[in-house]
C-alpha cells in the first residue's frame, strides 16, 4: 500500500504490507511523524490509497459503505478525547451496550476496580 496526500505530492507511506486476522487486536506505534495517523486515516477511508489496496474479509475498503467501515474499526488515541458527558456516555457514545456488558468489558481490561472506586459507570 502507498499513500500520498495529493496527486502532485510524493508518497508519505511507501510499501506497507500487513495481514491482520479476524478478531486480532493490533497496536501501531512509532515516533512522531512516522505515519501512524496516516495509516489509521487511510484504514478509515479519510486518506486515499495511491497504490495497492486494503481488504477487509476479502473486500476492498473502497467498496464498503463508509459508515460500516468506520463502525468496524476502533481507534484508541494516545491522547483520548472525551466528550462533555457522563463517563458511561464516553465509554459507549451510541448507547449500544448495557451497563452489565460495559462492566464485563472493563473487568476484562482490569479497569473495573478503578471505575468502581470512582462510583461505577
Amino acid at each position: 500500500m502507498k499513500v500520498r496526500y495529493r496527486n502532485d505530492l510524493p508518497d508519505v507511506i511507501k510499501g506497507i504490507t500487513c495481514k491482520i486476522n479476524k478478531g486480532e487486536k493490533i497496536g501501531i506505534v512509532g515516533r512522531t511523524g512516522a505515519g501512524k495517523t496516516t495509516i489509521i486515516n487511510t484504514l478509515l477511508g479519510v486518506t486515499e490509497i495511491s497504490a495497492g489496496r486494503i481488504l477487509i474479509d476479502g473486500q476492498s475498503i473502497e467498496e464498503l459503505p463508509l459508515k460500516g467501515l468506520r463502525q468496524s474499526v476502533t481507534m484508541i488515541d494516545q491522547d483520548p478525547t472525551l466528550i462533555k458527558a457522563t463517563f458511561r456516555e464516553n465509554l459507549d457514545i451510541t448507547n449500544k451496550y448495557t451497563d452489565s456488558e460495559l462492566e464485563e468489558i472493563l473487568r476484562d481490561c482490569n479497569l473495573w476496580e478503578i471505575i468502581e472506586q470512582k462510583g461505577g459507570i
